[in-house]
């Protein structure tokens, strides 16, 4: 408050365009900034149960490879 009462720069039309410009600029690149950092809201993925590898084959061994 100090510093604009040292200034004068609400005094003048000129001053409160400057002042409000720079609040413009300020608030703009603060908005750009927030929206860049926010995460992204993604749905979540279905998991798929897995299949069995050997599907009911015991030890591993395929079928037609047994003896």
């Amino acid at each position: 408050m100090k510093f604009l009462q040292w200034t004068s720069l609400l005094s003048s039309w000129k001053g409160i365009a400057f002042s409000a410009v720079g609040l413009i600029i300020v608030t703009v690149l603060m908005q750009i900034l927030i929206q860049f950092s926010q995460s992204k809201r993604s749905t979540p993925t279905k998991i798929v149960p897995a299949k069995p590898k050997n599907q009911g084959e015991p030890s591993g061994i395929p079928q037609d490879k047994q003896q």
